[in-house]
C-alpha cells in the first residue's frame, strides 16, 4: 500500500518528485499536474484517515502554491478536520493560482508516536530507508535502535511489500503480517548473567545481548545485514571481556575499548565500524556457548583463559575458528577433573556419615559398659560378704547384718548418682555427635549443589534417627539399671528381714499384747460408768 501517493492525490493529481525516509519521519515532495478536484475525494480522505489513526500516526499535507499562503492540513487523533473544508482551502488555492505558477504538494508522515505507542516503526519507502540507515555509523545505528521498548517485540512495518525477516528482538515483516511473539525472561537472565562476569560502561544507555542482532534465515537487504552483523561481533565482544567501553574521538568516529583477562591481559582499541567480517563469528559462537547452559561462571573463565593464548596479534578479533574446539576440549577435561573431585568429595561425607553411626552406637556402648561395671561391683560385694559370712560361721542366719545393709544403701545410692552423671554425659555427647552434621554440611554447602548436598547428607533426617537411636537405648538402659538396683534393694531388706526374725516374731508378739491390754482396759472403763452413775441418783 503506497499510503504517501494517496494522500498526494486525494484533492489533486500529482507526480512524485522526491522522497526521504528514516527513522523520526517519512517526507515526500510532489508536483501537481492539473487544477480540478478529483471526484472521489471524500470516500479516499475517510479511508486513508482511518489507516493513519488506526496506526496512531500524524501526518502534515501542506499545499504549495506559488505567489499564495501555503495550506497545512494536518491529520491526527488531535486534529480532525472536516473534509469539505479542506476541499475548500484547497479550491481557493486553484481559483486564485495562475496556469504558470509553480505548485507541489509537502506530505510528511511522523513516527514517534506510534514508536511511543505500539514499539513499532513504519516504513513507507523501504529502499530510501535502507539507504539512510547505511549512512549511519554503527553506534547511530544502535542509538536509534535503543529507542524501542526492549522489553517488547520491536516491529519495523513496511507499508510496501518486502520479503520478511527478524532477529529474536527485531521484525521487519509487511503491514498486515502477524507479529512473532517475544519473551523477555531470557534476556533479563542473560543480561544479569553479563554483570556478574562483565563490566559495560553504556549499559544503562543500551541494554542489547548477542543474540538479538542475529539474523533468521536470509536477509536481501545487505545494508541492513552488515549493521546488524557488526553489531553482532561487538556485542559478542562485550559479553565476552572483563571490560568494555564506547569511546567517542574528536573526528566523531567512535571505537570500542576492551580488556580481556585470561592467562595474559589483552586489551585493544577497535574501530567500530571496521568490524563484522567473517573470521570474528567464532566470537559469537563462543558467547553462546558461554551463556546458553552449564556454569556459565566457569565456563567463562576457561574461554577467556584458552582465547588469551590463541590471540593473535594481541587481539581477539583474529582468533581461528578452532579456538571453540579447543575451549570445549579444555572443558571436557575441566569436568572430568571435577566428577572426580566430586566423587572424592561425596566418599568424604559418606564416610563421615558412617563414622557417625559409630560414634552414636559407641555412645550408648560406652553407657552399658558403666552399667555392667556397677553391676557387678555390687555383686561381688554381696557375693564377698556371703561367702565370707557362710565359711565363718556356717549358717545362713545373720547372712545380713545392719552394718552390711548400711553398706548396701550406699552402694545403691553411689550407683544411682554415677547413673544421673552418665545420662548427662550421653545427652552431651549426643548433642555434640549432631552438631557435626551441620558442621560438614557448612563445610561443603560452597563446594557442592544445595539440593545434591542435601541428597548426600540429609541432616534433618539424620540427626533425627541417630537422636532416636540413641534416647532409646539410654532410656532401656536407665530401666535396666534402675530395676537392679531396686531388685538389690529388695534382696537385702528380705535378707536382713530373715536374719533378724527372731526379733521381729518377739516385737511382734509385744506389740500384739499391748493391744489387747489396750482393749480391755477399754472395756472395763465402758462398764463402770453407767453404774457410777446409778449411785449418784438420790
Amino acid at each position: 500500500m503506497d499510503i504517501i501517493n494517496d494522500l498526494a492525490n486525494i484533492f489533486i493529481k500529482s507526480e512524485l518528485r522526491s522522497v526521504t525516509d528514516n527513522f523520526s519521519y517519512c517526507e515526500a515532495l510532489y508536483d501537481v499536474l492539473n487544477d480540478e478536484i478529483n471526484d472521489n475525494y471524500e470516500e479516499k480522505y475517510n479511508t486513508l484517515l482511518n489507516d493513519i489513526l488506526d496506526h496512531h500516526l500524524v501526518v502534515d499535507i501542506e499545499y504549495k502554491f506559488e505567489n499564495q499562503e501555503h495550506y497545512i492540513q494536518s491529520i491526527s487523533e488531535e486534529n480532525p478536520q472536516e473534509v469539505s473544508e479542506i476541499k475548500a482551502k484547497i479550491q481557493d488555492l486553484i481559483d486564485f493560482s495562475e496556469d504558470f505558477d509553480k505548485r507541489c504538494i509537502s506530505i510528511k508522515i511522523y513516527k514517534k508516536k506510534a514508536l511511543n505507542t505500539d514499539n513499532e516503526l513504519h516504513i513507507f519507502n523501504f529502499n530510501e530507508f535502507v539507504k539512510g540507515i547505511a549512512n549511519l555509523t554503527n553506534i547511530e545505528f544502535l542509538e536509534k535502535l535503543a529507542e524501542f521498548d526492549l522489553e517488547r517485540e520491536c516491529v519495523f512495518t513496511s507499508w510496501e511489500t518486502i520479503t520478511s525477516f527478524n532477529t529474536v528482538l527485531f521484525s521487519f515483516k509487511n503491514l498486515h503480517d502477524k507479529v512473532i511473539p517475544y519473551s523477555s525472561e531470557n534476556r533479563n537472565k542473560i543480561l544479569d548473567n553479563r554483570n556478574k562476569c562483565c563490566h559495560f560502561t553504556h549499559d544503562s544507555l543500551f541494554k542489547f545481548y548477542p543474540s538479538e542482532f542475529l539474523i533468521f534465515g536470509e536477509c536481501v537487504y545487505p545494508e541492513l545485514k552488515i549493521k546488524f552483523d557488526a553489531l553482532l561481533i561487538v556485542f559478542s565482544l562485550i559479553f565476552i571481556s572483563d571490560y568494555s567501553e564506547f569511546h567517542k574521538k574528536d573526528d566523531g568516529t567512535w571505537d570500542l575499548i576492551y580488556k580481556l583477562k585470561g592467562y595474559r591481559l589483552i586489551s585493544e582499541i577497535v574501530h567500530i565500524n571496521g568490524m563484522g567480517n567473517a573470521n570474528s563469528m567464532v566470537l559469537f559462537d563462543i558467547y553462546e556457548w558461554v551463556y546458553n547452559q552449564g556454569n556459565f561462571v566457569d565456563k567463562m573463565g576457561l574461554a577467556r583463559n584458552i582465547i588469551s593464548i590463541h590471540a593473535q596479534d594481541n587481539s581477539i578479533l583474529n582468533i581461528p575458528k578452532s579456538v571453540l574446539k579447543s575451549i570445549e576440549s579444555s572443558f571436557d577435561i575441566y569436568l572430568k577433573d571435577n566428577v572426580k573431585q566430586y566423587i572424592e568429595i561425596k566418599n568424604k561425607i559418606s564416610e563421615f556419615i558412617i563414622t557417625q553411626n559409630d560414634k552414636a552406637s559407641d555412645i550408648t556402648k560406652n553407657m552399658f559398659s558403666t552399667l555392667k561395671t556397677s553391676f557387678w561391683s555390687i555383686i561381688t560385694f554381696f557375693i564377698s560378704v556371703f561367702l565370707v559370712k557362710i565359711v565363718t560361721d556356717k549358717s545362713f542366719d545373720g547372712i545380713i547384718t545392719k552394718e552390711t545393709l548400711i553398706v548396701t544403701f550406699m552402694f545403691l545410692i553411689f550407683s544411682e548418682i554415677y547413673l544421673i552423671f552418665s545420662s548427662r554425659e550421653v545427652d552431651e555427647e549426643k548433642n555434640r555427635l549432631l552438631d557435626r552434621y551441620d558442621t560438614i554440611y557448612n563445610r561443603y554447602k560452597d563446594l557442592l549443589n544445595k539440593d545434591d548436598l542435601n541428597t548426600i547428607i540429609n541432616t534433618a533426617e539424620l540427626k533425627s534417627t541417630d537422636e532416636l537411636y540413641i534416647n532409646t537405648r539410654k532410656k532401656r538402659y536407665n530401666r535396666i539399671w534402675r530395676t537392679c538396683n531396686i531388685l538389690m534393694l529388695c534382696v537385702s531388706l528380705v535378707l536382713f528381714g530373715i536374719s533378724k526374725k527372731d526379733g521381729i516374731i518377739e516385737w511382734w508378739n509385744s506389740w500384739h499384747l499391748y493391744s489387747q491390754t489396750q482393749q480391755t482396759q477399754q472395756t472395763q472403763q465402758t462398764q463402770q460408768t453407767p453404774q457410777t452413775q446409778q449411785t449418784q441418783k438420790p
